[in-house]
């Protein structure tokens, strides 16, 4: 959403630094830096201190239309009207969330009273012009760029818009003039340089045809060829839909034989020289067509498609943002292009086109569906759930929404809600296998008998403590690994965590390597205590016990990214978990933000959890555990080694199902 930061700062920035506008700031911040999620939590707690602070709606609503439900932002900016008629950012946001749901008039309404409240406020004037643009209204949309660019002369955007609404009004000069403006504010600006090239290209052909045409003669042919050429177009397209492709092909041969100047004829062609299985023909056509008109929406789209069918994802997406920069206001184009983008892996860029594509066409199932794909990819669970449920309220009897939302609540640990979603969508498709794979997932595992086992070598000497997995300390390391999730039948293959050990006379030695998305994590670190309740944030676990006799009692070890520690001994018959015990161990930890992954290492003196001698062939219980995510803990992920299928209870102290550490002999 354009201009999102814009109407924060304007609100954010008349407040005094009560308690309540503290909390409303740090709401600001978050959602300025592109988290909503965690922003509407700070603006919620900042209206529990003040109800009557309009701006803390105002940002909420902002935050609501950011997560994808215009609705719900509705209600707030309602809501900051009504505490506060003049405040034109408001004005703004209802704008914006109206104009996502497809109401473009009433859209077009709150506009107005923006700028009536604020006469200079740029980004309501280019609002409105987008606005009006899209109802068809190309002079309204023309004057309103023209005051968004003298209201904020900096603002590259309005420039850029400005241009695009003088070219569609045939004012060739005065559109270069703007995206060059643009271009000066913003030298990188691909979609003003793109639009400049192909102005400039038509004004050039403006004059040559000026000098053909000079001929009265020539001209009324040239007008008279042109009438029969669009409607020989206008009975081939119509073949087209009715899949009379021999007929079509027939009338667009004509009339670009009639009118070779005529890019919509050549584009046509190419259409039905595609359909048939040509596809040389097909681009030579399609060349002919940019040769006429290099910013040609329909056939740079048409060229993405065949890209993108090809399995040239990259050509494709520069093909529609071709398409894009000539034609904003395509959904088509924009949804072509979010799914092209998403094919590169770039997903904040996929997501912003399939939200554009919702944007311009709130109906739009197909886009609807795949934002919620692309936002549940890129980590925005909350986003990617309401993208879903909007599509099931506008398509109730979609099994594919239900099953897709049925996945995100799986990965948020709402494993009722989860299985609700699957359940309802077998209802509507009872042959729709993923959502039969999927309801297993929403169940409780099993636990395995006999438990895991892990047999570690023994190491002479007194190795030095790393995190690097390639060093000769943990070359030789036994090695296994945690991806399946402590209670349910569900693994997280993209937190797949590798754990080495091996062991000394006087040490038992453990690396974790853990891959990330994103990190949570106490700050600042705390590495010369140990840290309480670092099991609210991201930690790796290891839980040792050599009694087999009294296996209620173990020893706990806990290491961060960051490098915070704690260890503890645990006897859960007399419910005591000593934090004042120590082990002796010693810890290193680090995050190589490069490759989203962060390492842990510890040195265990053999004494802290056994007071026999540790020799080869001895067994201790153990389980090995990763906490990830933010939240409270039924939105996290908790995998195990040795999965405990704990039900209604802390999934890792379950020391019956511990699996067994075995210390090996040498290798």
């Amino acid at each position: 959403m354009r201009g999102l930061a814009v109407c924060l700062l304007c609100a954010g920035a008349l407040l005094a630094q009560t308690p309540a506008q503290s909390h409303y700031l740090r709401g600001v911040e978050l959602l300025t830096n592109q988290n909503p999620s965690q922003a509407i939590p700070e603006l919620d707690e900042a209206l529990a201190l003040d109800p009557q602070l309009a701006e803390a709606h105002d940002a909420k609503g902002l935050a609501r239309l950011a997560l994808g439900d215009p609705a719900a932002a509705r209600t707030e900016f309602r809501r900051a009207i009504a505490l506060k008629p003049n405040l034109a950012e408001a004005h703004l946001g209802m704008g914006l969330a109206l104009g996502q749901s497809g109401e473009l008039t009433a859209a077009a309404k709150e506009f107005r009273i923006a700028i009536e409240i604020r006469p200079a406020y740029a980004e309501a004037h280019k609002r409105l012009g987008v606005t009006l643009r899209r109802l068809g209204d190309e002079n309204g949309a023309l004057a309103e760029f023209e005051k968004a660019a003298r209201s904020d002369p900096s603002d590259p955007e309005a420039w850029y818009d400005l241009g695009l609404a003088r070219k569609s009004r045939n004012d060739l000069a005065g559109a270069i003039a703007a995206f060059r403006k643009s271009l000066e504010l913003k030298p990188d600006y691909e979609k003003a340089r793109y639009n400049l090239g192909t102005t400039l290209r038509a004004a050039g052909r403006e004059q040559a045809a000026a000098k053909e045409l000079a001929d009265v003669r020539g001209l009324r042919a040239f007008r008279e060829k042109l009438a029969e050429s669009k409607a020989l177009i206008l009975r081939g397209v119509e073949a087209l839909e009715q899949s009379r492709n021999d007929y079509a092909l027939q009338c667009f041969r004509e009339a670009s034989t009639l009118s070779p100047s005529l890019p919509t004829a050549w584009h046509y062609l190419g259409v039905v020289y595609y359909r048939s299985g040509d596809a040389q023909r097909a681009l030579e056509a399609w060349n002919q067509a940019l040769a006429l008109e290099p910013d040609y929406p329909k056939t740079r789209a048409a060229l993405g498609l065949m890209h993108a069918r090809a399995g040239d994802f990259e050509a494709a997406r520069q093909e529609f943002e071709k398409a894009a920069s000539s034609d904003p206001d395509d959904a088509q184009t924009r949804y072509n292009l979010g799914l092209a983008l998403a094919h590169l892996k770039k997903l904040p860029e996929a997501a912003a086109e399939l939200a554009e594509a919702v944007s311009l066409n709130p109906q739009y199932a197909d886009a609807r569906l795949q934002l919620g794909l692309v936002l549940a990819a890129k980590g925005d669970l909350a986003g990617a759930a309401n993208a879903y449920r909007e599509l099931i309220r506008q398509h109730p009897d979609m099994a594919e929404a239900h099953n897709n939302l049925g996945l995100v609540l799986l990965q948020t640990n709402e494993f009722e809600a989860a299985s609700r979603e699957f359940h309802r969508a077998l209802e509507l498709n009872p042959r729709f296998a993923p959502a039969m794979q999927n309801i297993a997932l929403t169940e409780p595992c099993q636990p395995t008998q006999p438990t895991a086992m892990l047999v570690i070598p023994h190491v002479s000497g007194t190795p030095q403590l790393n995190t690097d997995p390639r060093s000769p300390e943990w070359r030789n390391a036994a090695a296994t690994s945690m991806r399946k999730d402590c209670s349910h039948k569900l693994d997280y293959p993209e937190l797949a965590s590798e754990v080495r050990m091996f062991w000394t006379d006087t040490d038992l030695y453990v690396l974790f390597v853990c891959p990330y998305k994103k990190l949570n994590i106490w700050t600042p670190p705390q590495t010369d205590r140990p840290r309480n309740k670092l099991w609210d944030r991201d930690v790796v676990e290891f839980f040792l016990g050599s009694d087999w006799n009294e296996i209620r009692r173990y020893r706990e070890f806990e290491i961060a990214p960051t490098g915070d520690w704690i260890d503890l001994a645990i006897d859960l018959t007399r419910k005591s978990y000593d934090r004042n015990w120590r082990s002796g161990w010693k810890t290193l930890a680090r995050i190589d933000e490069a490759s989203h992954m962060w390492y842990a290492a510890a040195r265990v003196p053999l004494s802290a959890v056994s007071e026999a001698p540790v020799q080869p062939g001895s067994r201790w219980r153990m389980n090995l555990y990763r906490i990830d995510g933010d939240g409270p803990d039924p939105k996290r992920r908790f995998l195990c080694w040795q999965p405990t299928c704990a039900g209604n209870r802390d999934p890792n102290h379950v020391p019956e199902q511990f699996g067994t550490l075995v210390f090996g002999p040498a290798r």
